[in-house]
């Protein structure tokens, strides 16, 4: 009867003992799983936003894949995203999404080192800075917009104008000017002929958009010669908007007299 008291008591000490150590044995196993299932770590999401950024691929999926995990990840992910645009071991394609994602999800406080990037040696990051200031609405560029118009990269000039032409920064009216008589908006040919670029085309639309009075009377003259047909409905444009009158539908030929006309009541 002792001896049965006795089991009893010991089977009731040792069967907590015997789950526990039954359980402990379970967790090694299932561990890894339930943190997979269970837990996305802030560590984990780093290191796949990194080996997103890193990934070479033509893939758009890997970029729709930076972008979901960068806003998921919100202020978290902008360290990762300023180390990718710093590197050059991540690939272009990601730097420039780098670039647009760090804007979207900093807004305004991320144009100081936008503006700090217009002077980037990649000219693929000084487009996508300018893309992006210009999707911020930055106006106040301090300085560095005058410089881009005479950037090395015809994307980035181009881009430049888009800028000024979208928000109205007429301030800048006069540089847009001066790249007409620039030489590098030209091609240079072997007969040592320069050849109109077609940014020149661009700059010639932006003058008018900005209702830059100084190129009515010099357009009005270009209009009347064969010399810049190419540019003849890029001027017409401007005209148009220059002088607040509407050129008549129809040939070229009905156009210039409409502009010669009105030229001659300007007394010029």
């Amino acid at each position: 009867m002792n001896l049965k008291k006795c089991s009893v008591k010991k089977f009731g000490v040792l069967c907590p003992i015997i789950t526990l150590i039954i359980f402990l044995s379970f967790i090694p196993n299932s561990l890894p799983s339930i943190k997979r299932n269970y837990f996305n770590t802030p560590l984990s999401e780093e290191k796949e936003l990194i080996n997103l950024l890193l990934n070479k691929r033509k893939d758009s999926d890997n970029l729709k894949k930076i972008k979901n995990l960068s806003f998921r990840m919100s202020g978290a992910s902008v360290p990762i995203l300023i180390k990718a645009m710093k590197s050059n071991k991540f690939p272009d394609k990601n730097r420039w999404a780098a670039t647009f994602i760090l804007g979207k999800i900093m807004g305004k406080k991320s144009v100081p080192l936008l503006i700090k990037y217009l002077e980037h040696p990649n000219f693929i990051l000084r487009l996508a800075s300018l893309k992006t200031l210009l999707q911020l609405k930055e106006r106040n560029l301090k300085g560095n917009l005058k410089k881009v118009l005479r950037d090395k990269s015809l994307l980035v000039r181009i881009q430049a104008l888009e800028n000024i032409k979208r928000l109205k920064l007429k301030k800048y009216s006069n540089d847009v000017w001066k790249m007409l008589f620039e030489k590098k908006n030209y091609h240079n040919l072997k007969n040592k002929k320069f050849v109109r670029g077609r940014i020149i085309r661009k700059v010639v639309r932006v003058l008018g958009d900005l209702n830059f009075k100084r190129a009515l009377g010099p357009f009005l003259k270009l209009i009347q010669k064969d010399h810049y047909q190419d540019l003849f409905f890029d001027i017409d444009y401007s005209l148009q908007k220059l002088s607040g009158k509407k050129s008549p539908d129809g040939s070229e030929k009905l156009k210039r007299f409409f502009w010669k006309k009105y030229m001659k009541k300007l007394s010029m």
